[in-house]
């Protein structure tokens, strides 16, 4: 029978170490962390704050458009400090940190009526960066798809001129009006330059990719927007080879032909040696390429060129006669490899999945 008078108060369990005379744990006195007010509105006054502070950094001093005086920047900084010290603060409540956002904003939308404003630079600027965005990869020459170097350079001049006025804190808005004008005059004069050869055809390639030996032997590479060739044979994983495809099928018979490749990256070695075959009579299967799948060896060698360690360069290989060869096949397959082995011999081309300047073949019909 349990005595009613006996309380149980605690069970100790003995894990060794606990002395005979222990009569147990201290009674703690822990009343868990103290509860920090609420932060509501902390992140959009934080927000207001560091844009506040951006607008006083970013924005130049002067009296061209978009620009401000010192003094309205120190305004600006004075119209803000008050934030800052509620932010510091972890006790301030909601209504103190509204009051503290409505100062903000108010003190910037007093500094951007600060701004100095010109009509028509805006248009001007925009009429700059189309123009600029209009040379952006384009090709200078005389043949098929290329502009004059002198349309070019002219284009360029203008551009300069419109910069020039565009800092010219004197200039009035007539003299902008009329450089707008000048400038889309000379773009278009500057894109109907193209030179348009009726006989020039384009292809582009049906397939490509790029192999890869070592441990990424299996992987299929046909997806990715550039086609990687390199030679390391003391670490055969880094060795890469090319292969492309282009449809044939319904030319007729041609003077010319010119594989275009656009290197978009190369590495530190200052030149190398290239070779391009035709290796249409060898199977491949095309995007699911793999180097087990690849044919590595075998094919008609067309031409051996060399690479810089220049990016952004177009390199040609004339393969007028391969082509010819296989106009009845129908199609023309190559294969692209580094002859120089070296750990820095890489060479990056576009493919077809980039963004611009994939493969060309490059067709002049008789």
């Amino acid at each position: 029978m349990v005595d009613p008078e006996v309380v149980l108060e605690r069970i100790i369990l003995d894990i060794k170490g606990v002395e005979h005379s222990y009569l147990g744990p201290p009674e703690s006195f822990y009343k868990g962390k103290e509860k920090e007010p609420p932060k509501d509105g902390y992140l959009d006054l934080l927000t207001a704050f560091d844009y506040g502070r951006y607008l006083k950094e970013a924005t130049e001093t002067g009296s061209n458009h978009g620009q401000t005086t010192e003094e309205a920047k120190e305004k600006l900084a004075a119209g803000i400090l008050p934030a800052r010290k509620v932010l510091s603060n972890s006790r301030a409540d909601l209504e103190e940190r509204l009051a503290a956002l409505a100062g903000v904003e108010q003190a910037i939308r007093a500094f951007q009526a600060s701004f100095v404003y010109k009509e028509g630079y805006q248009e001007l600027e925009a009429t700059i960066v189309r123009a600029e965005a209009a040379l952006v990869d384009v090709r200078t020459g005389y043949r098929h798809g290329e502009y004059p170097p002198e349309a070019k350079e002219v284009l360029e001049r203008v551009i300069a001129a419109a910069r020039e006025l565009l800092a010219a804190e004197n200039a009035v808005l007539k003299e902008r009006q009329e450089m707008v004008n000048r400038l889309d005059q000379e773009l278009e004069k500057f894109r109907d330059s193209v030179i348009i050869n009726l006989k020039h055809k384009t292809l582009y390639p049906t397939a490509d990719t790029f192999v890869r030996g070592g441990e990424y032997a299996g992987l299929k590479l046909g997806g990715l927007p550039r086609l990687e060739v390199k030679l390391e044979n003391e670490n055969p994983e880094m060795t890469r080879f090319a292969f492309l495809r282009f449809d044939l099928g319904g030319l007729p018979p041609l003077e010319k032909a010119v594989l275009r490749l656009y290197a978009e990256y190369a590495s530190d070695l200052h030149t190398r040696q290239l070779s391009l075959y035709d290796i249409s009579d060898l199977e491949w299967p095309g995007d699911h390429t793999t180097w087990e799948t690849a044919p590595l060896i075998g094919g008609d060698l067309i031409a051996g060129f060399n690479v810089t360690n220049k990016i952004g360069v177009w390199y040609e290989i004339d393969v007028t006669e391969a082509v010819k060869r296989r106009m009845e096949k129908g199609e023309i397959s190559f294969r692209l490899q580094v002859d120089t082995s070296h750990w820095g011999s890489a060479v990056f081309f576009t493919s077809r999945e980039g963004e611009r300047n994939p493969p060309e073949l490059s067709l002049v019909l008789a």
